[in-house]
């Protein structure tokens, strides 16, 4: 699952914005840990059939379910499921979006999960990308909401974790937008795993763990600490 993001670099993803969509629109402050239930910005297709910046709380709720919030957790939801399941088999022939970032996060469990190292995954390039999303209208009681897609994990992503987000190019992305009814067929090219060869990884400060820490300190690239600066010398 990728239940963290991020968005550090708000000037390229404005360009970004700008140049696949003529969007333009000020995203405000780096963001280093983007968690669930956060209101974000996602490009959706507004009036008129253009492409729009919706905010939106990243965990999305069903026009079916009732209330302000919903009691199960859906950040995430598998590509492979999105035809067919009642919670996103409308969304993704009517409301499909995207949302922008420039990395994500996933976990490495060891000695039974009892510790936690976060990696993080970028393009090569260091670029901003989009991930393919689906979203759902807002209502008295709620904002709007949306979710990532997942797919099978590239070989980069497959040594941390079972699952990976859905990357999309930019030509993808404009597509994604596009509405019309999707067959599996046709939704088949755009949730395959991106290629691992236009990516990179590594591991960030554990304080990326905690929620509360949004800091480039918590998103920097993890030291390990210098075993001989803690020797003792008895000369």
């Amino acid at each position: 699952m990728c239940n963290r993001y991020r968005a550090r670099d708000p000037a390229a993803i404005v360009a970004m914005l700008k140049k696949l969509w003529g969007i333009e629109i000020d995203l405000g402050l780096p963001r280093y840990n983007i968690a669930p239930n956060q209101v974000l910005p996602i490009v959706v297709t507004g009036e008129n059939s253009q492409p729009a910046v919706e905010m939106a709380r990243w965990n999305l709720v069903p026009a079916f379910e009732a209330g302000g919030g919903s009691e199960y957790l859906r950040t995430n939801a598998r590509a492979e499921d999105v035809l067919t399941k009642p919670s996103y088999r409308q969304g993704i022939q009517r409301r499909r979006c995207v949302v922008p970032a420039d990395g994500f996060y996933e976990w490495e469990h060891l000695h039974g999960a009892r510790i936690k190292l976060p990696w993080a995954f970028e393009l090569a390039s260091g670029a901003p990308f989009s991930f393919a999303g689906i979203c759902e209208q807002g209502t008295e009681t709620r904002p709007p909401s949306f979710t990532i897609l997942t797919t099978t994990p590239n070989a980069l992503v497959a040594r941390v974790h079972h699952r990976m987000p859905v990357l999309l190019s930019d030509r993808d992305a404009q597509q994604w937008l596009i509405p019309g009814a999707l067959t599996k067929e046709l939704l088949e090219p755009f949730v395959k795993p991106f290629s691992p060869e236009k990516m990179r990884s590594y591991r960030v400060n554990p304080a990326l763990n905690s929620v509360r820490n949004d800091t480039a300190n918590a998103a920097a690239p993890h030291v390990e600490p210098d075993a001989g600066a803690f020797q003792l010398s008895f000369d």
